[in-house]
């Protein structure tokens, strides 16, 4: 099957709407204090550190939808990328909110994105896009790059 034809059966439309979803999560942690939340919990940081970082990431959801959209294999595979960062951070918030018994600010919008990412990964496994290799390799990145973000927040910066 030609490869245009696998990305409408995979319906880019679905995965560029789910990452708009991290613009309302972004939305809700920003006005809601994550910064001064994280700063309680974690390392110091600050606003214009939160609106700093989130730049970059609304930079790189911008191409990869760019990309989506324009239905090259490599944007699925960054897109899993992305929606494994996403449902981890979910977890992240939901576990906080437990052990901490408050308010972690993106909670909210982050347990819409956990019945979706299952969907997404469904809905990426079933298109036959990505060979299960590719899959597994999409999956493993992104648990590590939510790694990473999540030992960002025990750095102090006070930018």
């Amino acid at each position: 099957m030609p490869f245009v034809n696998l990305m409408q059966k995979l319906n880019y439309q679905k995965l560029i709407l789910l990452q708009s979803i991290q613009i309302v999560h972004c939305i809700e942690e920003y006005f809601f204090g994550f910064s001064n939340w994280a700063t309680n919990h974690f390392g110091t940081t600050t606003q214009n550190w939160y609106i700093l970082s989130h730049i970059f990431i609304f930079i790189i959801f911008g191409i990869m939808s760019f990309y989506v959209y324009k239905a090259y294999e490599a944007s699925v595979f960054f897109v899993l990328i992305a929606q494994v960062i996403l449902f981890t951070n979910g977890l992240f918030h939901i576990v906080t909110t437990i052990i901490w018994r408050e308010y972690s600010p993106g909670i909210i919008s982050q347990i819409i994105v956990i019945p979706i990412s299952c969907i997404i990964f469904r809905m990426i496994r079933n298109s036959n896009i990505l060979n299960f290799k590719k899959f597994l390799v999409s999956i493993i990145i992104g648990c590590i790059i939510s790694i990473l973000i999540i030992a960002s927040l025990y750095l102090n910066i006070s930018l």
